[in-house]
């Protein structure tokens, strides 16, 4: 048996299957590894044959139609990697990152894809690295209530929480961490007990059992701030679905203006259009997709300035009282 690279075009392209090969990682870098199929996969698009992939598993090969996620993720995987290789940069793709990417095919399953990314390496005796990828962490907190202060939460976090509390617990869950709110909001928060989740984009379920954990032991107000775009709205919504009560905060801001050169890309018009449409989202937040969909505009957190100020100063205004409400606005001059 020979290596596809030493196969001719048509037998590539009329090959049943794409087969995992754990040879192929044996004196390759990860960049090879991966250009090797995505070479295979590229003929079979190219000739219009279909992308069924066979991967070896505890001694024996399971075979997956095109259809089916694994391959359909695989397919993925390889092209978006194929494309940050191209690019040419220096620092390494976190996973999570992979996973937005990967978002129109892997949807909320992110485990799953991660756990196809150990799969892969494994079979291939890389690492992560090897292929420019790396884990970051998914959340971190920012609290007053337990005196760790700032931690990557856990499995076992909640058991460093009292068991009660006589005071409201103000939690505010921030999509990313670019807007650095947790050092202004130790410094100039006055209403008491807080608790900031840093989810660094979609939540993962650690965090979000905690916090469900603490919705049963404390009185919560909880206020989501994240990107006005289709990630944005949909992280919100994952929280929407989780917690009892969850406000989200609608920002306005006068002074914002659209960057030079801006595009609002095809994907990004197709994922609001999807929310907008979409019965499983509160009717407010379709709004904003629809908003989003007909302004062909979407704005990061991060393209704010000073919101990290203008949140800290809005949750210490004792007249806000957002008990029970859908969203609070925010203005910003």
């Amino acid at each position: 048996m020979y290596l596809i690279e030493d196969q001719p075009v048509e037998e590539v392209a009329m090959s049943s299957y794409i087969t995992f090969d754990p040879r192929v990682g044996i004196d390759r870098e990860g960049w090879q590894v991966i250009s090797y199929y995505w070479r295979m996969l590229n003929i079979k698009c190219h000739y219009g044959y279909p992308v069924k992939y066979a991967i070896p598993m505890n001694g024996k090969i399971k075979y997956y139609d095109y259809h089916d996620f694994r391959s359909r993720t695989y397919t993925a995987i390889i092209c978006t990697m194929i494309e940050h290789f191209l690019e040419e940069k220096d620092e390494l793709l976190p996973t999570r990152g992979l996973y937005y990417k990967t978002y129109e095919v892997c949807h909320d399953k992110e485990d799953k894809l991660n756990s196809l990314l150990n799969e892969f390496t494994s079979i291939h005796q890389k690492k992560l690295q090897d292929f420019g990828l790396t884990r970051e962490s998914k959340a971190i907190i920012t609290t007053n209530i337990i005196p760790a202060g700032i931690f990557v939460p856990t499995s076992s976090s909640i058991n460093d929480f009292p068991m009660n509390l006589h005071q409201r617990v103000t939690v505010l869950i921030v999509e990313k961490s670019t807007i650095s709110i947790s050092p202004i909001m130790v410094k100039n928060y006055k209403g008491g007990n807080f608790l900031v989740l840093e989810t660094k984009g979609y939540s993962s379920r650690i965090p979000e059992e905690l916090i469900q954990e603490l919705e049963k032991r404390f009185d919560l107000r909880v206020l989501f701030v994240g990107d006005k775009d289709a990630g944005g709205l949909r992280a919100y919504n994952k929280w929407h679905n989780l917690l009892a009560q969850v406000t989200y905060l609608k920002i306005k801001d006068k002074s914002y203006v659209k960057p030079p050169n801006y595009v609002f890309q095809e994907s990004q018009r197709k994922a609001v259009e999807k929310i907008a449409n979409d019965d499983n989202f509160p009717e407010f937040i379709r709004g904003i997709a629809r908003e989003i969909y007909d302004h062909e505009e979407r704005i990061h957190i991060d393209n704010h300035s000073r919101l990290a100020f203008a949140i800290t100063n809005l949750l210490n205004n004792r007249e806000i009282d957002f008990d029970d409400k859908d969203y609070l606005e925010l203005k910003l001059q």
